[in-house]
């Protein structure tokens, strides 16, 4: 089997599953026509017939799940588009500094496009991003990414939480929900790869059913995996 690279939930790139009897999860477009335009003038009189009102963007209109937490507070996770790049620069100007690096295995201030779109412009089946809103405020708190690679047999997680979220379940939550999803997929098995420093997210994944192991030729960083068939 061919690896998808290290890291690739936190850098993914645009990989449409060209060929691969791939599927995007679906989308409601429901939309009321209401305003009206002139179309034609007859002597004095107007003409009018119904036109569309201007189509919502996905991110609008996208389904959404409902996701408990241990702490209470309830999710609404739905998957990102490219409308939320701006909301998702936002959100990770809350994402404390320390997690931001660990989430990016790099140092990482105020993400700009080229960090953001991997985020927002994926194909929805090999690659998978989600945003979690807080139902109670509408506020987003957090994001994760699902990267799978080519034979669709392991996916790679990614998840952030905004800061003053930590400790209230939410990664908890999102772990799972990404878990559900690479199993609905028919992945053989998820994994997380973080900074050996990052004791939370370690314990939370191990505390998820990963199990731990060293990365060959490189010791600051460690692999976690749980098995899902």
């Amino acid at each position: 089997m061919q690896e998808k690279p290290y890291g690739a939930a936190r850098e993914t790139m645009v990989s449409f599953a060209q060929g691969q009897g791939a599927t995007t999860a679906p989308i409601l477009m429901n939309w009321s026509y209401q305003a009206t335009i002139i179309v034609r003038t007859l002597g004095d009189e107007a003409m009018t017939q119904p036109a569309p009102t201007p189509a919502p963007n996905l991110a609008q209109i996208a389904r959404a799940v409902t996701v408990p937490t241990r702490s209470g507070v309830t999710l609404s996770v739905r998957q990102a588009f490219a409308e939320d790049e701006h909301a998702l620069a936002v959100f990770f100007d809350a994402v404390l500094p320390e997690d931001r690096r660990f989430r990016f295995l790099a140092a990482a201030g105020h993400l700009d496009h080229d960090r953001l779109a991997p985020m927002t412009h994926v194909d929805h089946w090999r690659t998978e991003s989600f945003l979690a809103f807080d139902q109670a405020t509408g506020e987003l708190v957090a994001s994760a990414v699902l990267a799978c690679d080519a034979e669709m047999e392991t996916g790679e997680v990614a998840i952030s939480v905004r800061g003053d979220y930590r400790g209230r379940g939410v990664g908890w939550g999102m772990l799972n929900l990404v878990a559900a999803e690479g199993e609905r997929r028919g992945l053989t098995r998820v994994i997380a790869i973080e900074d050996r420093a990052n004791h939370a997210a370690i314990e939370l994944e191990k505390d998820c059913g990963f199990v731990a192991h060293g990365v060959e030729g490189d010791p600051h960083i460690v692999m976690l995996e749980k098995t899902l068939r």
